[in-house]
């Protein structure tokens, strides 16, 4: 069995690597067949011609995470262990978006928008309307018409030229009938026994369609007066009579449709009324009819 020697103090002993008598470190290669051969500093022993030393390559630069510890490449900005943010470099950031508008400002905006055109459709809308073609036309009937219609509002105003009254209250006059801006309307002479009517005349013929009997508005004056109840309406161009008494006892204007087509003459006979009423002790009825006026809408005969 091979041995070795001990190179300090010289013992021999079998496979131990410390000499067990001195304690010296002992060269571990073992004795026998190879262990004598001999080769010169630098070569390379046969066994090992085709050995090649393993290649070392420079050390990889790395990054410690300032978090867990571990070791990351350099170029990494979070850490492959726990995800934290190695580099305190700024990131780059996203452009900030445009400001943009709130939903109340939206309606605002949209509300503002709707008013402009309402004004400058109602400014246009009135500049080619313009005025009445005439002192003895216009294009609509009264608004305060209890029955005024779609259709009425393609008629025209016609203004007779005269009115005669079969008896007339002093200090009421016939004309009041006719008359644009009249608060004083009509009476009749209550010591008259004649049947109480209007003639009416136009000039050129017309073609009326309807006939507007204006009734106190004031509460007072329509409540102790005698108002007109029934009534018939003569034309000149009709050969006829319109007869109704279907006016309701109520103030403000009423609207009475007729049909003519060439008339300069209408005239209006009150048949029956409704009484004036007290209003209390003090304020009893009135023995007279007030009616504040009368109104005509159609157009010029061939039309």
């Amino acid at each position: 069995m091979a041995g070795h020697t001990c190179t300090n103090c010289g013992a021999t002993f079998s496979n131990e690597r410390f000499c067990p008598t001195c304690g010296a470190w002992v060269d571990p290669l073992e004795t026998g067949e190879g262990s004598d051969e001999e080769f010169a500093l630098g070569e390379v022993p046969a066994d090992d011609a085709a050995w090649e030393p393993p290649m070392v390559t420079a050390a990889q630069q790395t990054t410690a995470c300032p978090s867990c510890g571990a070791a990351n490449p350099a170029a990494n900005r979070h850490c492959e262990e726990c995800g934290a943010r190695l580099s305190r470099q700024q990131l780059p950031v996203a452009p900030q978006p445009p400001v943009g508008t709130s939903a109340g400002l939206r309606a605002v905006i949209a509300v503002s928008a709707v008013l402009i055109v309402v004004f400058v459709g109602a400014a246009i809308f009135n500049a080619l309307q313009g005025g009445p073609s005439s002192a003895e036309t216009e294009t609509t009937v009264p608004a305060d018409a209890a029955s005024t219609t779609a259709a009425q509002t393609e008629l025209r105003r016609i203004n007779p030229i005269g009115v005669d009254c079969s008896s007339t209250a002093e200090g009421f006059s016939c004309d009041n009938l006719i008359a644009r801006r009249n608060e004083q309307g009509w009476n009749n002479d209550p010591n008259s026994d004649e049947p109480i009517e209007f003639v009416f005349t136009f000039a050129p013929e017309v073609a009326l369609e309807q006939v507007v009997l204006k009734n106190a508005a004031d509460e007072d004056r329509y409540t102790r007066n005698a108002k007109v109840q029934g009534f018939v309406i003569e034309t000149d161009d009709m050969g006829g009579a319109v007869e109704t008494n279907v006016i309701p006892d109520a103030s403000g204007p009423h609207v009475i449709n007729v049909a003519t087509v060439g008339t300069t003459e209408l005239t209006f006979r009150v048949t029956s009324t409704y009484p004036g009423e007290a209003l209390d002790a003090n304020r009893g009825p009135y023995d007279t009819l007030l009616i504040m006026g009368f109104e005509f809408y159609g157009r010029p005969a061939g039309e």
